[in-house]
């Protein structure tokens, strides 16, 4: 079986911006550094570079700004 490319859309990018400002990126960056070996590994690839300020995301953070996207349309 082939492997879908990673990542799954070329064009997708989340920028290093401040992550209260531009949501839902704060969400997309947590699930990024959580999951980011995990991603590597299903897509047979190298990790990738994870900056220490989406490492420094908590969850809390991810759902309140997942949240505030959905209430103001953003998603």
């Amino acid at each position: 079986m082939q492997q879908p490319p990673f990542p799954p859309d070329p064009d997708w990018s989340i920028s290093h911006g401040d992550p209260n400002t531009e949501m839902p990126c704060a969400y997309w960056r947590y699930v990024w550094a959580r999951f980011n070996e995990n991603f590597a590994k299903e897509y047979n690839q190298e990790p990738a570079y994870i900056s220490d300020e989406w490492k420094e995301i908590t969850e809390k953070e991810a759902l309140d700004s997942l949240k505030e996207a959905f209430f103001h349309g953003q998603c």
